[in-house]
């Protein structure tokens, strides 16, 4: 693929990082949007934006080659639309209900389970073992980290079942678009197709509910779709063509470090308890386990056969 893996495990840590920032300035955007209209007009950015990189690359590129489309790729991307469009809206959803970084413990403590059992389900694949292992270290660390305080967190049910169920989506769409990404298929397209159903959702909102709103929440929200969502999920999809959905789910537990990290750079006053740094460093340590550790298996292909 001409890309190793330490690169791709490397610009997949940027992925994250901007998914991290990315949580963070949707909170600032729903306290004036709801998770749903949010959604859509963020989605419907992202498909625009997606279609110019597409239209750009095939008058540059000499060797452009245009996607062929059949019956099985065209119901893949409908599907992908759809579970796309429940897993935006959910994560949003509970952003707003709970917060970003209780929406990521959440979330992380569910994703890796759900792309484990559709793996089995979709690709009858088993996950590799060190990814097993490396979830399961990163996941200790998380309790660790969160150790003295969980008992400050409200429960609230419907934040927690959205998150739930969100990552539920987000691993289904992650098995649809290995399978999309076998047929080398372009990303930007791929990336418009994902957001098309959701985007076109955003017709149905007035434009003077947007005029409305502050200068810079508009500003957050084409900074939001263009690019977290256009760039940065195209970026993503090159990225991972070498890379099995059960490492995606280690990597996706890093999360909520990366946003630990932010607040503490950026916000003044922020400091961590020992504790809470032995949690990142154990975390740390499941992450490694999954880069350096050689396994040997007869599931070792990184996309599934179509």
């Amino acid at each position: 693929m001409g890309m190793n893996k330490y690169l791709r495990y490397s610009l997949l840590v940027c992925f994250f990082i901007g998914a991290a920032a990315r949580d963070v300035v949707s909170k600032i955007v729903l306290d004036y949007l709801g998770p749903l209209r949010m959604s859509t007009i963020l989605a419907f950015i992202a498909v625009i934006i997606c279609l110019l990189i597409s239209f750009v690359q095939s008058k540059l590129s000499k060797n452009y080659r245009q996607n062929k489309w059949n019956r099985s790729n065209l119901l893949r991307l409908f599907a992908l639309s759809i579970t796309t469009a429940l897993a935006v809206y959910l994560s949003n959803l509970s952003i707003q209900q709970v917060g970003p970084v209780t929406f990521k413990i959440i979330e992380v403590t569910t994703y890796p389970p759900w792309v484990a059992l559709f793996m089995f389900l979709l690709m009858h694949e088993a996950a590799p073992k060190k990814d097993l292992l490396a979830t399961g270290i990163a996941l200790l660390g998380f309790l660790v980290f969160y150790a003295e305080s969980f008992d400050q967190f409200q429960v609230q049910w419907l934040g927690i079942t959205a998150a739930i169920c969100g990552a539920l989506f987000y691993a289904v769409s992650l098995i649809l678009i290995k399978g999309l990404l076998a047929n080398n298929l372009h990303p930007a397209s791929l990336v418009a197709g994902r957001f098309m159903l959701l985007g076109m959702l955003a017709l149905t909102v007035s434009p003077v509910d947007l005029i409305n709103l502050p200068t810079h929440i508009l500003w957050y929200l084409l900074g939001l779709g263009a690019i977290a969502y256009a760039i940065l999920f195209t970026f993503m999809f090159h990225v991972i063509r070498g890379i099995t959905p059960s490492t995606m789910a280690v990597f996706i537990a890093a999360t909520p470090i990366f946003s630990a990290t932010m607040a503490w750079l950026f916000i003044p006053g922020t400091t961590y308890t020992w504790l809470e740094m032995l949690g990142m460093g154990i975390i740390v340590a499941g992450l490694l386990t999954a880069v350096f550790i050689n396994e040997d298996s007869p599931n070792t292909s990184s996309v599934p056969t179509t």
